[in-house]
């Protein structure tokens, strides 16, 4: 099975801002995240069949993503851990005059990867450009969204700082603001990613806390079936 950390290496462009987007009252409210949010450890397991439903299967494909916010709603950062529980990357977001205006990604040594200014360009659109270690433009991306869920994304790519084409993200959603289905696609329309959820538990604040993950449209079995933990001022 492809390993967690090469699945979150390419989809972490769709991902990452989905949480942390400059909302115009606070963080985590332009996020999928309900309630007064402390964290949320976000597992990762290959999916199972056991009994008849869809459980965690091989423990080695764990992987945790750990959000967390302060009392206020904002957004303090991101950790990414292997299933030893190994930090693999960290990211920390900037704070200008109460705005967020960048976020930079650093790997298990310390060292910066990727940074990433943060624009608003009105209430319901943010802009985004990601450079990598050495200051070179790796994507420009704009978000739009609709009562504060996000509803599209579309992407500049670049290679050595040079450009290489467009990125489309095609984000579906449903009456409870969870997305269904995203999928990225080229500038001729052809899938590069795809991905379809089905969501199983939800906890009182009506967070989802166990969902299964389709790579595939025609697929049956899922990729993944994801656990969260979450903890509430």
């Amino acid at each position: 099975m492809k390993s967690k950390i090469s699945i979150q290496s390419s989809l972490i462009l769709f991902v990452t801002f989905m949480t942390i987007s400059c909302s115009k009252n606070n963080d985590s409210y332009r996020s999928e995240f309900h309630g007064k949010v402390k964290s949320c450890n976000e597992k990762y397991f290959a999916a199972e069949n056991k009994f008849g439903e869809w459980t965690c299967g091989d423990s080695n494909s764990f992987y945790l993503e750990h959000y967390s916010f302060t009392d206020e709603g904002i957004y303090n950062g991101t950790e990414y851990y292997d299933q030893e529980g190994k930090l693999n990357l960290k990211s920390i977001p900037k704070y200008t005059e109460g705005k967020l205006v960048n976020e930079c990604m650093y790997n298990q040594d310390g060292k910066l990867i990727e940074k990433t200014i943060i624009n608003q360009i009105s209430t319901d659109v943010d802009e985004t450009i990601t450079f990598d270690e050495n200051g070179r433009k790796k994507n420009k991306s704009k978000s739009h969204y609709k009562k504060d869920q996000l509803i599209a994304r579309e992407y500049d790519m670049f290679e050595n700082g040079k450009p290489a084409g467009k990125r489309i993200c095609k984000i579906v959603n449903d009456s409870k603001g969870n997305i269904q289905t995203f999928e990225i696609v080229d500038e001729k329309g052809k899938e590069e990613s795809y991905a379809r959820n089905e969501y199983l538990e939800f906890d009182k604040m009506k967070n989802w806390i166990k969902k299964i993950t389709f790579n595939s449209k025609d697929s049956k079995k899922p990729d993944y079936f994801i656990i969260r933990e979450f903890e509430y001022y």
